[in-house]
Order: C-alpha cells, then structure tokens, then sequence
C-alpha cells in the first residue's frame, strides 16, 4: 500500500490489486475513520477526501495502514437490469477464446450477474466484475468506442 499526497485534504492510495482495493473500501465502510468525506475506487487506488481539521494525513496513513485487506463489500438489493444486444465485433473472437460457440457464450452472459466494482473514466461507465469465470477472456489492446463490445447483461449496484 502506497500513499500519495494530492492536496491538503485529499490522498490516494495505491494497492496491488482490485481485490484489495475493494476490501480496503468495505473495512473503512464498516468502520469509518471520523474526518474522512469520501471514498473513491478505481481498479487499483482509492481516492480519500478528508477534513483536515479532523484528522491529518499522517493520523489517516496510520489508521490505515493497521486494516485488514480481507474484507468484502457487501452488494446492494438493487438489482438493474440492462437491455441485451449481443452484435459487437468481437463476439466471435469472445467465443474462439472461450472455446463455445458465439450461442453459448450469449447464454452464459445473459445467465449471470455481474457486480459494478467502480465506475470508470466515463460518467456512467461501470467496470464490473464476476459472472461466469468461463467468460473471462484478456482485454483489447484497442476497445471499441463508444462501448461498443459484446458484453451486455445484468449489473447488482453496491
């Protein structure tokens, strides 16, 4: 875990994986240090705004730095369902990967929930994780814009 100073009421922290970023986030979630405003995960960091007349940096680094990294996020009930339109150019590379066919990889997609970890560097542009591991092929070198890939489905809010 890593701690850089963005401003004086803000710091980020860098952390080896996703995995642990998410856990960080539910144990401050579940056990809030007094002075932190914000929290704001990404694939790899979590962005913390704080009241420095609440705590210093120095005071948040060591509270920090004493969690656990095991702890998991609670998802939300709120289930959203997004409309399927499975014609992205890459479908047919998604199935030669997985090795099923184009029919298969749509019903494995369609049949599995998928979780939003953060949202990205567009507005609105959720980074999910989950769903069947089958389905779990490398990124792009050059994804498609606007968001124009196979992937569709079923998204749980946390």
């Amino acid at each position: 875990m890593r701690f850089l100073p963005v401003n004086n009421a803000s710091m980020l922290l860098e952390l080896a994986n996703l995995e642990q970023t998410l856990a960080l986030l539910a144990s401050l979630q579940a056990t809030p240090v007094s002075g932190i405003k914000e929290l704001v995960p990404a694939a790899r960091t979590l962005l913390i705004r704080f009241q420095p007349q609440e705590v210093t940096a120095m005071q948040l680094a060591s509270e920090i730095s004493k969690r656990e990294l095991s702890a998991k996020l609670r998802p939300s009930n709120n289930l959203i369902e997004i409309p399927v339109c499975y014609d992205g150019e890459d479908l047919e590379h998604v199935a030669s990967l997985t090795g099923l066919s184009v029919k298969e990889v749509i019903r494995r997609h369609t049949e599995s929930e998928l979780t939003v970890a953060f949202c990205g560097f567009t507005p609105g542009f959720a980074y999910l994780v989950g769903g069947d591991p089958a389905l779990n092929v490398p990124r792009r070198k050059n994804p498609p814009y606007p968001h124009s890939g196979w992937l569709s489905g079923y998204g749980r809010i946390l």
